[in-house]
């Protein structure tokens, strides 16, 4: 039988590995690596970390980077962000040992990519160091002469460039992700490139083209070959594209749609057992109805949401449980606390390079001040939105700040500034088909027209838009928007009858 031995004491040990000649020492390591290669191969004791070791020691730099991207994956399943950060850059040491340069470029490509999720996990999906890694994976494509390679570099340019409040030049890299994927048949890419499209034609207001890819995303995101697809840490997109779907569906007053449409997104991330995906799902499924003034199934999604960001410490989500939960507090009586929680969040949010859905977070902060007495920072607040959805086409809460700007003239007095940001708001949501924020800034021009006598004219506007809707008529604005018509006109009350 074979005999095993070991050294009583390290320096025996350290001191016999140092009469080994070079040559003899990386033979120890190649036999070391490939006993546990053998020994362990496919169990939980597998440790890429230590097999990485011993094939640089034997001078095998390809099977060693590939076991440091290992290690780089399992850190960041596991939320173990320093590992996930150190395995790359040990990884990228040994890249010049690679003498095939087809073969180096793509191990490259493989660890930017990793640098790049590692980067957003930890700072947030806008992150400047994940830009940087972005770059270099790109620059290497051509090299690497790998489509998979390219799609997944495209998808992660994408989003950065939409986290980072760049959506016109997002959506070109999404409808090239999409092109490219359809043409080689990939479901995968094809996945990530309706999701893509989808999100940001959301956030540039395009809500119908919005709904059709988004759609498509998740109708693909249940095919066994595209749902493991995800764009980096928390961003599982077949959950994903099911919560933004839930997002379009609202603004287009659908509301129960988006409320089945977030419930399966949140079940997809469960049963993925992903707890950066389902932390993201939970908080966006929050915000949408804080958006709606639901706010009682809001405040047991956050909850949830923050237990898991806590315990994972997921900075960049913890961020916007801390904003959505800021809402909450303002309209529990509590508006001075929720409007500061709101501007420290929406300013760490900046300082992550994050810029996408700050004219959300601008109406939130606008709703906050405004409730506790601060109309002047309130208009500011507004203004500030304006100008960010001005610039980087971050249209989706556009009318909603308009909206907002027109209730802050109505305190004032100025009737005149009033009625035009209300009809201003009105007109850019049915422009959008945002039926959600069109009711909203409709009844409170109706409110306005009422007050001034002119009750058929305030009918006139409001009725068509509250007979528009089908479903949610328990929801607040819909309940307001029902009274406000039976106060108008007696009948209006009984149409339409809610399902």
């Amino acid at each position: 039988p074979e005999a095993v031995y070991a050294f009583k004491h390290a320096l025996v040990r350290d001191a016999a590995y140092g009469t080994l000649l070079r040559e003899g020492r990386r033979l120890l390591h190649r036999r070391a690596a490939e006993a546990l290669e053998r020994l362990r191969a496919g169990t939980a004791e597998r440790d890429p970390q230590l097999l990485a070791h011993h094939y640089a020691q034997a001078g095998l730099a390809e099977p060693a980077i590939r076991c440091w991207i290992e290690a780089a994956e399992l850190a960041l399943a596991r939320s173990a962000l320093a590992e996930a950060e150190a395995a790359p850059h040990r990884a990228l040491e040994l890249l010049p040992g690679v003498t095939d340069g087809t073969e180096r470029a793509r191990l490259e490509v493989d660890l930017q990519l990793l640098l790049a999720r590692r980067h957003m996990a930890a700072r947030g999906y806008g992150a400047p160091e994940a830009g940087g890694a972005l770059d270099r994976a790109l620059a290497l494509c051509d090299r690497a002469e790998d489509d998979d390679r390219r799609s997944r570099a495209l998808a992660a340019r994408w989003t950065w460039e939409q986290v980072s409040g760049r959506p016109g030049s997002a959506l070109a890299l999404g409808e090239r992700l999409l092109r490219d994927s359809e043409r080689r048949g990939d479901a995968g890419g094809m996945l990530i490139g309706h999701y893509g499209c989808g999100t940001t034609l959301l956030a540039l207001g395009r809500l119908a083209e919005a709904r059709a890819h988004l759609e498509a995303a998740s109708v693909i995101g249940d095919r066994p070959d595209a749902a493991r697809y995800a764009l980096a840490p928390g961003h599982l997109v077949a959950a994903a594209a099911r919560v933004f779907l839930a997002a379009v569906m609202l603004l287009l007053g659908e509301p129960e749609r988006a409320w089945a449409a977030s419930g399966e997104a949140v079940e997809v991330a469960r049963r993925r057992g992903d707890p950066f995906t389902l932390a993201f799902v939970l908080c966006v499924a929050a915000r949408l109805r804080l958006q709606a003034r639901d706010d009682a199934p809001a405040r047991e999604l956050l909850g949830e949401a923050r237990a898991i960001a806590d315990e994972k410490g997921i900075g960049f989500y913890q961020n916007l449980i801390r904003m959505n939960a800021g809402l909450l507090l303002t309209r529990e009586g509590r508006p001075r606390e929720g409007a500061e929680a709101i501007r420290a969040c929406i300013e760490a949010h900046a300082r992550s390079g994050a810029r996408w859905q700050l004219p959300m977070f601008s109406a939130f902060l606008a709703e906050a001040l405004a409730a506790a007495g601060m109309p002047a920072e309130a208009a500011r607040a507004v203004g500030d939105g304006l100008r960010i959805a001005d610039a980087n086409e971050d249209r989706d809460s556009a009318a909603e700040l308009l909206r907002l700007r027109g209730c802050l003239h109505e305190q004032a007095g100025d009737r005149a500034a009033a009625e035009a940001d209300f009809e201003a708001a009105t007109a850019l949501a049915r422009r959008q088909g945002a039926r959600l924020w069109e009711l909203r800034a409709a009844a409170g021009l109706a409110r306005m027209w009422r007050d001034q006598g002119r009750r058929a004219e305030a009918y006139d506007l409001l009725a068509p838009v509250y007979a528009s809707f089908t479903e949610g008529f328990g929801l607040p604005d819909l309940a307001e928007a029902r009274a406000l018509l039976g106060d108008l006109d007696s009948t209006a009350a009984a149409s339409p009858t809610p399902l």
